[in-house]
């Protein structure tokens, strides 16, 4: 049920319905949260973010994103795209040194 939300959402934000798709992301997410599907759960605060990046809605994009990254360290899993949107939201802030400190991991990996 919960990839059934998750692909609606993922469906709603390629066609800019960004409401739809963060109520679906937020379906999802509490689902994987019951369920204890950190990887999906991780996934789903990345699209999220996703969404408030796409509204111009930065700082709650990074905070979105960093919770993805966290988890993601938890399980001790290596993922790239958080700290590339991470550090995306930092350039679009003009916080070019922070967008640096996110981009970094990622030429090293």
């Amino acid at each position: 049920e919960s990839e059934a939300f998750f692909s609606l959402a993922g469906n709603y934000y390629f066609q800019s319905k960004l409401d739809s798709a963060q109520q679906n992301y937020l379906k999802a997410i509490k689902i994987k949260k019951e369920i204890k599907d950190f990887t999906g759960e991780a996934n789903c605060l990345n699209a999220i973010g996703n969404v408030y990046f796409q509204r111009g809605n930065y700082h709650s994009a990074i905070n979105s994103y960093l919770k993805s990254l966290e988890l993601f360290k938890t399980m001790n899993k290596q993922k790239m795209a958080p700290y590339n949107n991470i550090g995306t939201a930092y350039y679009y802030l003009g916080n070019y040194n922070e967008a640096l400190k996110y981009y970094k991991p990622i030429g090293t990996k």
